[in-house]
């Protein structure tokens, strides 16, 4: 099983994007892969008609920590309720 990994989803949006004051350039996601990750940004935006199409798209999605013991990026993400003693 795929362990949960915390991940930094950056769009091509320079801000807010409607009348608002929530900024839609950048998200923090827990997903189990970086494709997975953007996905749910990229829903959200879609379903919610956030931003023009062009400022939905991914700029870059950064790794910032990992479910697992031994995580390959080198930190840890600590999730509520699971044990992470347990993870590969």
């Amino acid at each position: 099983m795929a362990s949960d990994k915390l991940y930094l989803v950056k769009t091509r949006a320079t801000g807010p994007c409607i009348s608002s004051d929530t900024d839609y350039s950048e998200f923090y996601v827990v997903a189990t892969d970086s494709a997975k990750a953007y996905r749910q940004v990229r829903d959200y935006l879609d379903e919610h008609k956030l931003c023009f199409s062009g400022d939905r798209e991914m700029e870059s999605v950064a790794l910032l920590a990992e479910h697992s013991r031994y995580p390959a990026c080198q930190r840890m993400l600590f999730l509520p309720d699971r044990d992470i003693e347990h993870t590969e």
